[in-house]
């Protein structure tokens, strides 16, 4: 799997993995803790398609969710995500293929 960066209907950047499952939020949520240092702000949200989990390092917002359009993705708030998302999508390509829940380890 590789993601496509592109920017929303809004202006910013998002990372979009459109053959991602919902199963992989969680595990990218934890690479981008560990990799990047961001935090989670507040506890997931489930919505209808699946978890919107809003992530925050200093001023710096993004939400890594899934949905039936987009697949797995890593969208900027505003501007100052821009460059992290860049970042963080680069990251994940390369290691994506390992954090899948289901993949066999043996």
């Amino acid at each position: 799997m590789r993601g496509i960066i592109h920017k929303t209907h809004a202006g910013f950047l998002t990372y979009d993995v459109e053959e991602a499952e919902a199963d992989l939020v969680f595990p990218v949520v934890s690479v981008i803790q560990k990799q990047f240092g961001f935090d989670v702000l507040k506890l997931p949200v489930f919505s209808l398609t699946g978890p919107v989990v809003e992530m925050t390092r200093g001023d710096v917002k993004i939400v890594v969710s899934w949905d039936n359009w987009s697949g797995l993705f890593v969208m900027a708030i505003d501007e100052r995500g821009d460059p992290e998302v860049a970042k963080i999508g680069a990251h994940l390509d390369s290691v994506i293929n390992d954090l899948s829940p289901g993949k066999d380890k043996g």
